[in-house]
């Protein structure tokens, strides 16, 4: 057995693929490394919520690609606890960008976005990753994300910014005083998530004025400042913020002049069947060799 991830840091999507090529995908969390204090916590994460579907001991190569995972210091934290957890199996991590350019683009020289709660982007040329602008989290950078878009959506709450009927809507779906909102961002773990589900609120209402403005804002800031910098080249986009957004998406690559080739939710399809590829390949290349032995 086989398996191919890919995780942002809300969710994880894992493609568990067989020798006689059955496959199926499950959910868990986002497993980036950036919000766990050690690696047991990502053992914990595993035990939890990967092991009642698998028997780890019988996988024979993981190959996971996460956002968080780009500093070699952080996918050595994935790396160690995805070796300790399936103990006789090839460890790959990548980041989610290498995996979205994999998944999307194998073959082809394209810019490759992820755009989920956190986004990024590269210039890949058809096997590997030539240039690459840095991702520098939802404080700093993360144009166009779920957690930079829930920032101004919430900022603009709080504001009384936010126009009287969509201001009705998003106090009927979040009941909190401006407390209760500030200590979740301030004062607890994993903002940038929180921050996220206001973007799945902007997605509701995504036709609403009020909301197309603020998506538009965000993605042309994001065309400006990960997309335009690049050589210029077909550009496929991940992630399910801008899979939701994706006439808003298509309109603005039309106006920069870019010619958008994908939009899609998840790289996880084309993961799989570029490492299934992989691994029947290598099956039938150990077939030989026995049978010249």
């Amino acid at each position: 057995m086989i398996i191919v991830i890919d995780s942002g840091s809300t969710k994880s999507d894992w493609c568990l693929v067989t020798k006689d090529g059955d496959y199926k995908v499950i959910q868990t969390e986002g497993l980036n490394p950036y919000f766990f204090s050690n690696e047991n916590e990502v053992t914990d994460c595993l035990e939890k919520e990967i092991h009642p579907y698998l028997q780890p001991e019988k996988v024979e190569n993981v190959y996971f690609f996460g956002s968080g995972c780009s500093a070699p210091e952080k996918r050595q934290v994935l790396y160690n606890s995805l070796e300790d957890f399936f103990v006789n199996a090839n460890i790959c991590v990548e980041s989610d960008i290498l995996g979205a350019a994999i998944g999307t683009s194998y073959d082809k020289q394209s810019i490759v976005a992820v755009l989920g709660t956190g986004s990024s982007t590269c210039l890949f040329d058809g096997e590997k990753i030539i240039q690459q602008f840095p991702s520098l989290g939802f404080i700093l950078g993360d144009e166009g994300s779920g957690a930079r878009i829930g920032v101004r959506i919430l900022s603009d709450y709080l504001h009384h910014d936010m126009p009287e009927e969509i201001r009705e809507k998003f106090e009927k779906k979040y009941p909190c005083s401006q407390v209760d909102f500030l200590d979740r961002v301030y004062k607890r773990e994993k903002s940038n998530r929180f921050l996220g589900l206001f973007a799945g609120f902007a997605i509701d209402y995504k036709d609403d004025p009020y909301v197309v403005k603020v998506l538009e804002e965000a993605f042309r800031l994001f065309f400006e400042k990960q997309i335009i910098p690049y050589p210029k080249n077909p550009l496929n986009i991940v992630g399910g913020i801008a899979f939701e957004a994706k006439d808003i998406l298509t309109k603005i690559a039309s106006d920069y002049d870019i010619e958008l080739l994908s939009i899609t939710k998840s790289p996880i399809e084309g993961l799989m069947k570029h490492y299934k590829d992989v691994y029947f390949k290598s099956l039938e290349i150990k077939k030989l060799i026995a049978n010249y032995d």
